[in-house]
């Protein structure tokens, strides 16, 4: 089932938790391997442990519960993505004096064929789930302030929207990009 089609079940559920938090885990393994070459598996640790907090603790309320499915069942393909990404960078096969910029931008291109995909399936759910993502990325309240989210994400969002005219758009590629690569950014001055 793409991400697009997830959109239609009934609300994440505590098994799309656990598998948020495995991937998690995965990505922690793949940065201890790697932390050397790219921090990006540490920042997609975040953002898996993130989702994992939007399917199944009171944060799930700020979002809605085709968000969260749509969100989920897309951090399981990227997991599959990132693991091709992880084999490469191990083979020696993918290297790069900008890897970390590689690799967010790797993977914000396959999320952008995603949300054009919903966009063009599923135009009025893809707005609300864009909206619901664009509140989070852009409030201050109960996201930014619940003691659960963890303290490098807000520390990268609030120095990335500090730094910005214009709220963050969860439909632009380049605002994902600058989020991916803040957070990493975060993670390398050692902010968690």
């Amino acid at each position: 089932m793409t991400p697009a089609q997830s959109i239609r079940g009934c609300g994440a559920t505590h098994g799309e938790y656990r598998a948020c938090l495995r991937r998690a885990q995965a990505y922690r393994r793949w940065d201890q391997r790697l932390r050397g070459r790219t921090r990006f598996f540490a920042a997609a640790a975040v953002v898996s442990e993130v989702l994992a907090l939007l399917c199944d603790t009171p944060l799930r309320f700020a979002v809605s519960a085709a968000a969260r499915r749509f969100l989920a069942s897309l951090n399981a393909d990227l997991e599959l993505v990132n693991a091709r990404s992880a084999d490469r960078i191990e083979s020696g096969a993918l290297h790069s004096t900008e890897l970390d910029a590689h690799l967010v931008r790797l993977e914000q291109a396959f999320v952008q064929t995603e949300l054009n995909l919903l966009l063009r399936t599923r135009g009025e759910a893809a707005h609300a789930l864009l909206g619901d993502c664009n509140r989070l990325l852009n409030a201050g309240g109960l996201w930014l302030g619940c003691s659960q989210t963890p303290h490098i994400l807000r520390c990268a969002l609030v120095d990335l929207r500090h730094s910005r005219r214009a709220a963050l758009d969860f439909g632009r590629q380049s605002d994902r990009e600058q989020i991916g690569n803040g957070l990493i950014a975060a993670i390398r001055r050692g902010s968690a």
